[in-house]
This record gives structure tokens, C-alpha cells and sequence, in this order.
């Protein structure tokens, strides 16, 4: 368990219509049938007496270290069975068997490509007595709900920024100075389009980073063409880059996040993070209620956890990013609490947007989440 902690160091196939719908419409009318558990809807198979009483295995899918043991000690009855996220769309080839999952995490900007799916269902929040706790700010977040129904419960949250090697480099204050010859197959990066296109088109000058003409996103391609000889590696994972800074193989990685700070400082390495002149954009890890869901009780019972006080506290102290309880934040020691502004949230997002997440059509001529995946495989094979 990462404990390390400093302050100077860290600033930071389906088209809605499922066959489970289709099954359910059947079901009903053939009137007294009893669904499995997977086909029951939230609100028929959910109570907060059900959730209360909840047990047994809450599998979920989550990056790693959002399932800390510490965080859900309160819940001694339910046992977490985690898998683990590489990257943003494991999401959806991981979600496509009913029942795989019971809940994940992941950034705002996956709710549109899951929705559309089929993969998650709306979350009675109603059930979450600990979102009475939240900021209001994180409470009445626009772009965790859809069509008046929420889909997501802020989690976690930080700032896609570069991390350098203060030993090795200066700090980096723009583009250009990423593109020193020094930097020469000394960055490395992770094997996220989302990530890495979103910060490629903040580089390029587009402030509206997630709805990119055809003509916007072939720049930020160009720009990234431009940067490959500086790429060391794309990881696989936001887990390997840490391990790259501490065998001393990169001077920089971007984009990357604040658990990585803790990791390669941990590993004794003396990586900072920066948000270059041309900015950055931050993100919002919510917990999302899987359609199929097995054992929907604990799923929630792991939610309203997640999002209590003493989980909160252990997340902000664990992995460095930015909780959404005011009650936590408000207890936090100075040093921990300073880094992420809880007294002016506004600002912090002003400075690094939190973008929608690219759009999964066209119909207003932007590319698709589909386009940039396959620009970003383009560019690997290249």
C-alpha cells in the first residue's frame, strides 16, 4: 500500500434495444413469469432494506486500488471481487456478458459509448444516503446524468497533467519544451486514445477538446506524427509508467495522474507534475450500476461505502486524487487537502475542463469515439 506522501510532489453491438430488454418486454407479458436476477430492473430487485441486509460477492470492475480494503472495511459482508482496468475501453469489452459485472468506475466521458450499449442502468440515488455528503458541486454534476436519470456517482477525481523527472530535466512550461532534443525517446505514454488525443488537441490550440472536426483531429495526428521521436514506449497500462521512471528508461510521461506521482516517488525517483501553458483537462471517476448485474444489493451497498467519509479518506490519502465528500475533505491534513483547491472547485475545472468525452455520432459533423480509436490504432501500427 502506497503511503508515501508529498506535498510539493503532487499537484496534481447494440443500439439500446438489447436482447435483455426485448426478454424483459416478453417476460412481462407473459404475465407471473419471475426473471432471473440478471434481467430484473434496479428498483424491482433493490430496497434500502435489501441494501442494508447486503452480502456476498460485489463484482466490480475498476482501475486499481479503487477497490482498497481499507477504504470498504465497513462493509465486512460484502467481499469485493475486483478485475481491473488497462484502459478506458475495457469498460465495454469486459461488460458484454451479463452478470460478468455488478459495478465499475470509470470517467465521465464513458457514459454516452455504455449507454448506448446497453452496459449500465440508471442508479436510484435515492439509495445513496452518503451522497447527501458530497459537494454540491459533485452532487448536481450535469454530465453524470442523462435525460434525468444518473448514471454515474463521482468517485474520485484529478487532472490528466505531464510528470517529469525534476532530476533528470527542468520543468517542462509548454509543448515546445516537450519537444526538446533532450526529450528524445525519453517519454512514454499510456495506450489511451481518449487520454492522449484529448491532450494532443489541448496542445494544438483547440479548447474544445472533445468535439473535433475530421479536419482538427488529422492536426492533432499531425501533432502527434511530429512528437513520435520523443516516445520511448506506449505502456500498456497507467500502471507501468511509474516503473518506467524508476528503472530511470523515461525523463516524462503524459498523459498521467497522480497515483503515478506516489508510485515513482514511493520508488524513489523525484517525478513532479506540471500542467504545461497550453493546459490540461481533468476527469471525474464515477461508480456506474451494471445492466445484469448479479447482486445488485451489495453493488449499491459499495457505492454508498465508496462515498462515505472514512472511504473517501482513505482514497485521498491512498492515491493522492481528489474526493468529491465535503465532510472527508474538511478533515483532510492541510498538506493533503491544499493540493486539489477544495474551497474553489470552480477554479480548478476552469483551469483543467472536464470535457464531455468524444461523441459516439456525427451527427453535427464532429468526429466519434470510433474515429479516434482508430486514428490512435493508425498511429501505433505507423
Amino acid at each position: 500500500m502506497i503511503r508515501h506522501r508529498n506535498a510539493e510532489n503532487v499537484r496534481q453491438t447494440a443500439n439500446g434495444l438489447t436482447r435483455r430488454t426485448l426478454l424483459r418486454s416478453s417476460a412481462a407479458a407473459a404475465g407471473g413469469l419471475v426473471l432471473p436476477p440478471w434481467m430484473r430492473s434496479a428498483s424491482a430487485a433493490t430496497s434500502a432494506e435489501a441494501i442494508a441486509a447486503a452480502s456476498g460477492a460485489a463484482k466490480v470492475l475498476v482501475w486499481e486500488g479503487y477497490e482498497n480494503a481499507e477504504a470498504f472495511s465497513g462493509l465486512p459482508d460484502v467481499q469485493i471481487e475486483a478485475a481491473y482496468l488497462a484502459a478506458n475501453e475495457d469498460t465495454i469489452s469486459k461488460t458484454g456478458t451479463p452478470g460478468s459485472f455488478d459495478a465499475l468506475t470509470i470517467y465521465q466521458g464513458m457514459i454516452d459509448p455504455l449507454l448506448h450499449l446497453g452496459r449500465v442502468q440508471p442508479i436510484d440515488t435515492d439509495l445513496l444516503p452518503n451522497r447527501d455528503k458530497l459537494f454540491s458541486f459533485f452532487r448536481e454534476l450535469g454530465g453524470l446524468s442523462r435525460d434525468g436519470k444518473t448514471y454515474g456517482i463521482p468517485y474520485t477525481w484529478g487532472t490528466l497533467m505531464v510528470l517529469y523527472d525534476a532530476d533528470q530535466i527542468d520543468e517542462p512550461q509548454s509543448f515546445d519544451d516537450l519537444m526538446a532534443p533532450a526529450l528524445k525517446g525519453k517519454v512514454a505514454m499510456p495506450d489511451d486514445a481518449y487520454a492522449v488525443i484529448t491532450t494532443f488537441a489541448r496542445y494544438a490550440g483547440f479548447e474544445d477538446a472533445n468535439r473535433l472536426s475530421p479536419d482538427q483531429l488529422e492536426t492533432v495526428m499531425n501533432l502527434l506524427d511530429k512528437f513520435r521521436p520523443q516516445i520511448l514506449s506506449i505502456a500498456p497500462s497507467y500502471g507501468e509508467l511509474p516503473a518506467m521512471f524508476a528503472r530511470g528508461e523515461i525523463a516524462v510521461s503524459l498523459p498521467d495522474w497522480t497515483p503515478s506521482v506516489l508510485a515513482a516517488v514511493e520508488a524513489g525517483r523525484n517525478v513532479k507534475s506540471v500542467i504545461p501553458a497550453e493546459g490540461g483537462f481533468s476527469f471525474v471517476d464515477s461508480w456506474m450500476l451494471v445492466n445484469g448485474a448479479l447482486n445488485e444489493a451489495a453493488a449499491y451497498a459499495v457505492m454508498n461505502e465508496a462515498i462515505g467519509t472514512h472511504a473517501q479518506s482513505v482514497m485521498a490519502e491512498y492515491t493522492g486524487l481528489g474526493i468529491v465528500n465535503a465532510e472527508a475533505a474538511a478533515g483532510l491534513p492541510e498538506d493533503i487537502a491544499k493540493l486539489w483547491g477544495y474551497d474553489d472547485l470552480q477554479s480548478n475545472f476552469s483551469r483543467a475542463p472536464l470535457f464531455p468525452g468524444a461523441p459516439i455520432s456525427n451527427s453535427d459533423g464532429v468526429t466519434t469515439y470510433q474515429d479516434w480509436l482508430q486514428a490512435w490504432t493508425r498511429f501505433k501500427a505507423s
